[in-house]
């Protein structure tokens, strides 16, 4: 500890203290360093060896070297536990215990291992002790780190700035070389490893059932492993991005590795699962001001696109040590959600909300209907089934709309037809003149040929005789709506309800289906 002359005034005679203050500068001016000192508060500079016990407030200047000669572990305070630096006190201004201002920089040659029989060997430690308890509602941190960036903006200022940095750099292999065969043990590195557990109850009572609050005395108490939080406050517009966090795995050069994992989570020791909600991966909402995510689980981005050579979601049966399938009860299960669009959207294939399929390769129903309607009390050709194929439905060469439409004829022998008509065209007529004939039948092939050119086959039949086939081309054009339509008539007499449609399906059939 670097120690000043007494300040004197004028008359005033020094005391026996003065003077030894006096002496002890003199002294730590011509050897530069104090051994096995106690240093009581001050400014200290130069370097000094030994095991030093420390009272008071001190101030570190001029790249202050803390040695300890040969020995191989360092003991700060009288702390019974070798190699800890142990920083104590009390605080009740709510700002924590201590403060550390500019650079500090520990290096040691640590060997031994397990010091502190806490399964942590070869390790720098610093230890935070909250034994009384902090009061009030604020938050307590161990380690409160803060890195206020007050801004440059020189060009030459283009990394990044960095709270805490830590890095592992494995340049030497540990433990023995395998041979093939026997089993060995993985040595992991890690560059930050955060851990919690509890060992005692938090006060919660327990007795929880589905539909009630588990916060109202149920549970009590949550565990973290880690918490980032980042946000934008007003005024802190136009920045590019805002993230989390951000994991970065490659494989450089010629190096190679078995497995390689973005983010591996894994239920470790874990011999029960909880009470209600129970996920490895949970996306949730904290407010209700409709400025959330826009999207839950996002594959690539505008400024970072998506490179994956195999699947993009895949389960993967265990290999190793013994092959094992995953048996689940559900793949997905998205069943306790509405969408206003697509449950599932692919580029082939979607289910709407509703869960009706449409696939772009497959037949699908188009419009179906069982509702019977007959003719009016008329002699002309009335509407009885209609529906509007929508425009595009025909896309490609040889794709197809297929009709089925069916009803009854009334016994008797008026002229009595029914036709099933593209636009203004009749595909199929059926023709019923007897009394037998009291069931009709009509079936319709359109095809896409070319563009905004068609041809149909159509079928009819009614229980008497075959009304026989039609076969023709139209030009009809496929990007505006179709109108499709079954038309009855009873051209001899005005008998309603003499010819009715009471089947009216139109399917869409695909090229290559």
């Amino acid at each position: 500890m670097a120690n000043t002359a007494p300040s004197l005034s004028l008359g005033q005679v020094p005391s026996v203290a003065d003077w030894q203050n006096y002496f002890n500068a003199k002294v730590d001016a011509a050897n530069g360093a104090l051994t096995n000192p106690t240093l009581t508060g001050g400014t200290i500079s130069g370097a000094f060896s030994g095991s030093p016990t420390w009272t008071g407030l001190h101030t570190f200047s001029g790249g202050v070297s803390i040695s300890t000669g040969t020995a191989s572990l360092t003991r700060f305070s009288s702390d019974p536990s070798s190699g800890q630096l142990i920083i104590g006190g009390t605080s009740a201004d709510g700002q924590g215990i201590n403060w550390l201002w500019g650079r500090m920089r520990w290096t040691a040659t640590i060997t031994g291992s397990d010091p502190l029989g806490d399964g942590q060997a070869g390790a720098n430690k610093i230890i935070f002790s909250d034994a009384a308890s902090v009061s009030g509602a604020n938050n307590s941190s161990a380690l409160y780190i803060m890195n206020s960036q007050a801004g440059n903006t020189a060009s030459s200022n283009t990394a990044s700035r960095n709270t805490i940095h830590s890095r592992i750099i494995v340049q030497g292999q540990v433990g023995p070389s395998p041979t093939l065969g026997p089993t060995i043990t993985n040595i992991p590195y890690v560059s930050h490893l955060s851990t919690g557990y509890g060992t005692v109850a938090q006060g919660g009572l327990g007795g929880w059932s589905a539909g009630n609050n588990p916060s109202t005395g149920y549970y009590r108490g949550s565990l973290f492993g880690g918490n980032d939080n980042v946000w934008l406050t007003t005024g802190a517009s136009n920045w590019f991005y805002l993230v989390g966090r951000e994991i970065d795995v490659s494989i450089q050069g010629t190096a190679s590795v078995y497995s390689r994992f973005g983010l591996l989570i894994s239920g470790f020791t874990s011999t029960s699962q909880a009470d209600d909600d129970d996920a490895a991966i949970a996306i949730v909402t904290q407010t209700v001001d409709g400025k959330n995510f826009k999207n839950g689980l996002q594959f690539g981005a505008n400024t970072a696109p998506l490179d994956i050579s195999g699947a993009l979601i895949k389960v993967v049966s265990r290999r190793y040590p013994s092959p094992a399938t995953p048996a689940l009860t559900d793949g997905i299960d998205i069943s306790a959600a509405t969408f206003s669009g697509n449950a599932i959207k692919t580029p082939g294939f979607t289910v709407d909300g509703s869960g009706n399929v449409s696939a772009t390769n497959s037949r699908k129903v188009l419009y179906i209907t069982g509702t019977s309607v007959g003719n009016g009390a008329d002699l002309t050709a009335d509407t009885l089934q209609t529906f509007t194929i929508p425009a595009n439905t025909l896309k490609n060469v040889g794709d197809i709309i297929h009709v089925v439409a069916g009803g009854i004829f009334a016994a008797s022998t008026d002229t009595k037809t029914a036709a099933i008509k593209f636009g203004a065209t009749s595909q199929v007529t059926i023709t019923a003149t007897t009394t037998s004939a009291v069931r009709w039948y009509g079936e319709v092939w359109f095809m896409k040929t070319g563009t905004n050119t068609q041809s149909y086959t159509g079928v009819g039949a009614q229980v008497a005789n075959s009304s026989g086939t039609n076969s023709a081309t139209t030009t009809l054009a496929e990007g505006s709506t179709i109108a499709l339509t079954v038309v009855g008539q009873n051209s001899t007499n005005s008998v309603a309800n003499s010819v009715t449609c009471q089947l009216l399906m139109v399917e869409y059939i695909p090229s290559g289906a």
